[in-house]
């Protein structure tokens, strides 16, 4: 009898750390599926939930090509989930994206800076998350 209660104790405990384990990683939303708007690295066209920033020996033209590509940009404004470029007054690029997690309640916005530099263009990406309302990208 006690051995059958002990058992009973335990599985109702596992069950009580995974239903939490399952709710934590749904609230958060971080490692939920469809991430439309996670940057992508130039020029593997890899998704990314890190910041990157690097000089690429190709011409701002090329680099610009690969992203319109590999993003499938949408005419400003784009609707939730797509990407758009529009070009910033200091001469960058910017692409952008906001979504919301199907959890609901997380959100991401995707930012991909592109600006000629002597040499080639300057790339830099980055990953906003919040919970909640959208943090848009810096423009400055």
């Amino acid at each position: 009898m006690r051995h059958k209660m002990a058992l009973t104790a335990i599985g109702g405990l596992t069950f009580l750390v995974v239903c939490c384990s399952l709710a934590a990683f749904f609230v958060d939303g971080y490692y939920l599926p469809f991430k439309p708007c996670r940057p992508i690295t130039y020029p593997e066209g890899r998704k990314t939930g890190q910041s990157f920033s690097y000089a690429a020996t190709d011409t701002l033209d090329i680099v610009l090509s690969f992203y319109d590509q590999h993003l499938e940009v949408q005419p400003w404004p784009a609707d939730t989930g797509l990407w758009r470029r529009e070009e910033l007054e200091d001469s960058r690029y910017l692409y952008s994206c906001y979504s919301v997690d199907i959890n609901g309640l997380s959100t991401e916005t995707g930012c991909i800076y592109v600006s000629r530099q002597d040499q080639g263009t300057w790339i830099e990406g980055m990953l906003l998350r919040s919970e909640g309302d959208n943090l848009p990208c810096p423009r400055k």
